[in-house]
């Protein structure tokens, strides 16, 4: 089977069978289909994508270091494959078709080659997908946002000072001036005063008057505090102000909240061992609505006795910022266009390598790495004085002299090997170029270094696409007929 279908694309396209593309695509294949597994064994570890979005797993874990190891594998091997004893590489005539098609060839398996991180990431997101009740959660998050005022295991959260809504409050907490010397541990509740947003201040017995004498109450807190959600950015980038009044106001709805949440607790498998009962009879206590009841939020924070009043209770809050964050993450995850376009300029400087080394002969080849590092030092050294000098228009006008100045050599050389090499030079400088154009773009357009970074950031991905698509055009109407023209070239 496996020798007609060789004998099938020697005898009907002989470029695919001199590139073993179709091996080569199998063993890419099996490559990111493993790569898939790898992943979504990987989300078992659910501790990871609290701490990171799935899109960084991948260079954070040891099977990077294996991956990139079978990556430079598959290369060789295919490579020695494609050039060990290849007829076609010197006799065989190729069209400026059929060139073409070999960097197209090469461009491709390079990519795909280069790509097992997305496979990796993939499997990993279509793991949590299927392991993440992404509805309960959503809805989760509402009730976890309105309670999480009353599942709070530090009891300072709940003084007065934290209160807000109707004037006076929110107020500011002061040490009556005559008594600052004092330490803490002297101060009496009738040496602080109060101070209204428009100055006005209070004493601790009017104060008193207004609360009923409770300093720490549920209704105190309303401080700003970070709303999770599944939908939008990070769980904690959103903000908003929880008034306590509006939760505890309704004791039917209140108890429903309850019964909702540890109803959301027992689903997602959440330790916890508070009950709806319990936790209203501790928290409903109107008007004033005192604090006699503090949640830890994990069983090791009360086996620790921290909040002196849990009285056993605790809820693993850790674990279910987890399950948001995670059903966040995995919802919300696309490869970055910058990640894409980092591939694609690596596939693309490695396929112009091979192609060099496909079209020209091995001792081009070697004269083009050895000067290509003689050149690198040089040039480097004279762009890092321009660029320490701040002229973006210099560097960009020096190195269009530096490629121009290949291209010519390769013109007006007479000898077969130096103009190759002039080629080769230029053919591998293109796509670095787009740097330095990206550079003078950015600073053309912003003089702080701020400002540079941002347009960068929001810009650059979109300038290297069209630069890689001018690449391929380039390769295609001048690098292609050029390497025709030097192989046609008298020794």
């Amino acid at each position: 089977m496996i020798r007609k279908w060789h004998k099938y694309l020697l005898e009907n396209y002989p470029l695919l069978w001199n590139m073993r593309l179709p091996s080569v695509l199998l063993v890419i294949l099996l490559l990111h289909i493993f790569h898939y597994f790898i992943g979504y064994v990987h989300f078992n570890s659910s501790s990871d994508a609290y701490w990171e979005n799935p899109a960084g797993l991948f260079f954070s874990s040891s099977f990077a270091l294996f991956s990139i190891i079978g990556s430079f594998v598959v290369f060789i091997l295919w490579l020695v494959r494609v050039f060990r004893n290849n007829p076609f590489k010197s006799f065989y005539p190729f069209s400026n078709g059929q060139l073409f098609s070999q960097f197209l060839i090469l461009l491709l398996v390079s990519f795909l080659n280069i790509t097992y991180y997305y496979s990796y990431t993939m499997g990993f997101v279509h793991h949590g997908l299927k392991g993440v009740n992404y509805t309960n959660l959503k809805n989760g998050t509402k009730l976890y946002n309105r309670l999480v005022g009353l599942m709070n295991d530090n009891k300072e959260s709940y003084g007065i000072e934290f209160r807000c809504g109707t004037y006076p409050f929110p107020l500011r907490k002061f040490v009556d001036p005559e008594k600052q010397g004092l330490s803490p541990e002297m101060l009496k509740p009738s040496d602080f005063f109060y101070e209204a947003n428009d100055g006005r201040r209070f004493s601790n017995r009017q104060i008193d008057s207004m609360t009923g004498g409770v300093s720490y109450s549920y209704l105190n807190y309303c401080n700003n505090y970070p709303v999770l959600s599944v939908d939008v950015g990070d769980p904690r980038e959103m903000y908003q102000t929880n008034i306590q009044e509006d939760v505890l106001s309704d004791p039917k709805q209140l108890r429903a909240d309850m019964e909702a949440f540890v109803r959301l607790l027992d689903e997602e498998h959440i330790d916890h061992t508070i009950t709806a009962e319990a936790w209203f009879n501790a928290v409903y206590h109107p008007p004033y609505f005192p604090v006699s009841q503090l949640i830890a939020q994990s069983s090791m924070r009360n086996a620790q006795g921290i909040p002196e009043l849990s009285k056993g209770y605790y809820i693993d809050r850790y674990a279910l910022e987890r399950k948001f964050r995670i059903a966040q993450q995995v919802r919300r995850f696309r490869v970055e266009p910058g990640v894409l376009c980092g591939m694609l300029y690596a596939a693309l400087g490695m396929s112009l390598l091979i192609f060099t080394f496909r079209a020209t002969d091995r001792r081009v080849w070697l004269i083009t790495i050895i000067g290509a590092a003689l050149i690198s030092l040089i040039v480097g050294a004279f762009s890092a004085l321009i660029a320490f000098s701040g002229a973006a228009e210099s560097l960009l006008a020096f190195y269009s002299f530096i490629i121009a100045s290949f291209f010519v050599m390769h013109l007006l050389s007479t000898r077969k090997s130096w103009s190759g090499a002039a080629l080769n030079w230029f053919t591998l400088s293109l796509p670095y170029f787009s740097l330095i154009i990206l550079g003078w773009l950015a600073a053309d357009r912003h003089s702080g270094k701020k400002d540079f970074e941002y347009w960068f950031r929001e810009h650059a991905t979109e300038y290297f696409y069209l630069f890689f698509i001018a690449y391929i055009i380039v390769v295609r109407l001048v690098l292609v007929p050029a390497y025709r023209r030097w192989q046609a070239m008298a020794e």
